[in-house]
């Protein structure tokens, strides 16, 4: 039975989390699914939920992080793939792309690290970039220094939001749209907790974390880039490790591009172990066969 939501339930979440799983033990590592988001009510194409006598065994969502690019999760249970549950999900959501989003011009999909490297090239999809996904669970601090003499870290408010954005396009995709209203969401959710770093009277970092249930999620680690290379990442993120243990969490992840290597000594220098791994493809949705 095919199910569409704007919105899943608890119910739907903790299945969703069930299909994760199964699919990880089989695929070796996990696509990643967005369940925070999930979880609210969302504009756009409807989660798509294949259920088999109310078990959860397909799942597809899209995501529009970038203007242009729509970013599809697609999961099928292993003992049901090559059924159909696939390509029945990707002509469902396929149609409702242009309708709900005319500016979208190319899918984005993401697998397992070196997990169906040839579908993707029969089907001519690009590879893009490939994320490692990165955890602190402990419940001690780090080892190193907890701080650098020349910083100060503070949390965020809304006159340090121009700031900000100033950091988010000099730091990450130019491209990226609506920074002061994510800014400003994001001050005034209790959940989330943003912090700036200043260094000779200049705001030149920022970092955000996201309290959820059993963990913290670590994002938009920024620092100018004429400030890099100082230990001025590191320090902030000692600071988080901190802040979390001070909120009674001791938990975080957070995703770090494979080819960042600078950032991915500074995470494991800190005591983050990679737990997982994933590969981004990318097609133009003009030149795109719907029988993937």
């Amino acid at each position: 039975m095919l199910s569409r939501t704007q919105q899943l339930d608890k119910t739907a979440l903790i299945a969703l989390q069930s299909l994760l799983m199964a699919c990880q033990a089989t695929d070796g590592h996990a696509i990643p699914a967005y369940p925070h988001l999930l979880a609210q009510h969302r504009q756009g194409p409807p989660s798509l939920l294949y259920y088999d006598h109310d078990v959860l065994v397909g799942f597809l969502a899209a995501f529009h992080f970038q203007p242009e690019i729509c970013e599809v999760s697609l999961l099928v249970a292993p003992t049901y793939r090559k059924q159909g549950i696939a390509t029945l999900l990707w002509h469902t959501m396929l149609p409702s792309i242009h309708t709900i989003r005319p500016s979208i011009k190319h899918l984005m999909i993401s697998t397992p690290h070196d997990f169906n490297l040839s579908l993707f090239e029969r089907h001519a999809f690009n590879f893009q970039h490939g994320e490692y996904n990165m955890e602190y669970l402990s419940h001690t601090p780090p080892r190193l220094a907890h701080s650098h003499p020349a910083l100060t870290i503070r949390p965020a408010e809304h006159a340090h939001i121009n700031n900000l954005c100033i950091i988010d396009k000099a730091c990450f995709d130019p491209n990226r749209q609506h920074a002061e209203l994510r800014f400003k969401r994001a001050i005034d959710n209790p959940n989330t907790h943003i912090f700036i770093a200043e260094h000779a009277e200049q705001i030149i970092g920022q970092v955000q974390l996201n309290f959820e249930e059993n963990q913290v999620r670590l994002t938009d680690l920024a620092v100018l880039p004429v400030w890099q290379g100082q230990g001025f990442g590191q320090a902030i993120v000692a600071h988080c490790i901190n802040h979390m243990f001070q909120n009674n969490h001791n938990h975080m992840t957070l995703v770090v591009a494979a080819q960042n290597q600078h950032a991915l000594r500074l995470y494991q220098n800190l005591g983050f172990k990679i737990y997982n791994a994933v590969d981004y493809f990318k097609h133009n949705l003009t030149d795109f066969k719907r029988d993937l």
